[in-house]
């Protein structure tokens, strides 16, 4: 090797005395530094290694580093309860970051059932090797390994090589749709060892055609368990939190062929909601081209989100002359259009005023993604426990989480945990009588709360996956 004999062993010991895996975390023989210019320089003065020759040998490194894994050192493997947990939140927008909030329950509770977790996270604001989430689970030594929204063979989690000699389980826990990575599943398929969970029963559907064993549905769960704060501020008589994305410049972009072959798509989509996506785009003839699965799963996605945003703003417009706050991404100004809708965007709100929103909301409104089928979100579990009031749009096979109610139970007095609409008529009716109900509107709420307490929190979501991944070791 130009690096020489032993440059392996002087890399994993730099890392380990230096703590090169995030910037923010070096300690103070290699000092406090951010920028990923200036951390290269640090680790060429430690290892008298010049950056450029690691990384033209990065996937020789990888390949020692898989040699020299615990899994090699100890032939005699014994289970335990020593679980390696990996997120990467790098480039995710501050509004979707929601997901980091239920991860963190979840390995809450299975620390409350025994399990020993590190939680190995890749933030925006430090800089990583690309060795770092190896070296980090090596150091570990865990007994499974769970990933949060890809595959533990994708190049972009362990890799196919580690995968195969890590004999230990590996889970993967979708909270977003999986066919964005349908890409991924053609290219590697899903080796032995590897096993999937996911928030709906459809993707958990799309997980079983790409070859997953035994894929198992894990819905989310309530992410804190108290009410919210009374605030002035914060009093509306209908508010929503959610995102919308403009993809006006990537569709004007396209070619004319393409761009009419998105509209067809869009539309289709938000004719048929439920649909699984890639059927719809299956069903609808794309212009002719040699695109590779990875650049049609990024045009997959971008149409998706702006089937999801023309659904949202939709839903958004139809509330005109309502107290409506709406909390999210600047983008929304790009879409409304409406002086009362547009005073009423407030931004971005901190997860941790989430529940203070929810409780002084007369109706806190849920509009769910078209990424979902039967998938409900974190809404539907938090605003209740917040001592909220929610109403949503209807999903199939909600029934089977909650007990469904309409406006007809509402006006013939009978509460019901879950409170949906079917169409915006059908919304503005219920906000007008919960106004002038607030017993019915409270009893709603405690219902709502008590299926919540009984069955779905990350306790219960922890037991499943404890037991799900126990059975594989």
């Amino acid at each position: 090797m130009a690096c020489g004999e032993n440059w392996q062993a002087e890399v994993e010991n730099a890392v380990h005395e230096n703590n090169l895996g995030a910037a923010r975390r070096l300690n103070t023989q290699v000092g406090y530094v951010t920028e990923a210019e200036e951390l290269q320089k640090k680790i060429e003065s430690i290892l008298r290694i010049p950056h450029a020759i690691l990384k033209q040998n990065q996937a020789a490194y990888q390949q020692e580093l898989h040699r020299l894994g615990w899994w090699a050192k100890e032939p005699q493997y014994r289970p335990g309860q020593r679980l390696w947990a990996h997120m990467d939140i790098r480039k995710h927008a501050r509004f979707s970051l929601i997901q980091y909030h239920l991860v963190r329950n979840l390995l809450y509770g299975l620390r409350q059932r025994g399990w020993d977790v590190r939680f190995n996270v890749m933030r925006d604001d430090h800089y990583y090797p690309w060795y770092y989430r190896l070296v980090d689970m090596n150091q570990f030594c865990p007994d499974a390994v769970l990933l949060f929204n890809e595959g533990a063979c994708f190049e972009t989690a362990l890799g196919k090589q580690v995968c195969a000699e890590l004999p230990v389980p590996k889970a993967t826990w979708w909270t977003d749709n999986p066919v964005y990575c349908r890409h991924f599943f053609i290219r590697h398929g899903i080796p032995e060892g590897e096993f999937h969970t996911a928030a709906d029963r459809a993707w958990v559907d799309f997980l079983g055609a790409m070859g997953a064993k035994s894929p198992a549905f894990l819905p989310g769960a309530c992410t804190y368990q108290r009410f919210g704060r009374r605030s002035s501020e914060l009093k509306c008589q209908i508010s929503f939190v959610g995102q919308v994305r403009n993809h006006k410049p990537f569709l004007e972009a396209l070619p004319q062929e393409w761009r009419d072959y998105a509209e067809r798509v869009v539309e289709m989509k938000l004719r048929e909601r439920f649909r699984p996506f890639e059927e719809v785009m299956d069903a609808t003839e794309p212009p002719r081209h040699n695109l590779g699965e990875d650049r049609l799963d990024e045009i997959r996605q971008k149409l998706l989100w702006e089937a999801n945003t023309r659904f949202r703003v939709a839903a958004i417009q139809a509330l005109r002359g309502l107290d409506l706050r709406l909390y999210g991404n600047e983008q929304w100004l790009d879409f409304l259009q409406d002086e009362g809708l547009r005073t009423g965007f407030r931004g971005l709100i901190p997860y941790s005023r989430l529940p203070h929103l929810y409780r002084n909301s007369l109706v806190s409104l849920n509009i769910h993604s078209l990424q979902s089928t039967t998938c409900l979100n974190v809404r539907d579990f938090d605003v209740p426990m917040a001592g909220g009031f929610l109403v949503s749009d209807l999903l199939p096979e909600s029934e089977n989480l909650f007990e469904l109610g309409f406006i007809e139970d509402l006006e013939a007095g009978q509460p019901r945990e879950l409170i949906c609409y079917r169409d915006s008529e059908e919304l503005r009716r219920i906000v007008a009588f919960v106004a002038e109900h607030e017993e019915i509107r409270q009893a709603c709420m405690a219902k709502a709360r008590a299926r919540i307490a009984k069955e779905h929190t990350y306790d219960h979501r922890a037991d499943f996956l404890s037991g799900y991944i126990q059975k594989r070791l």
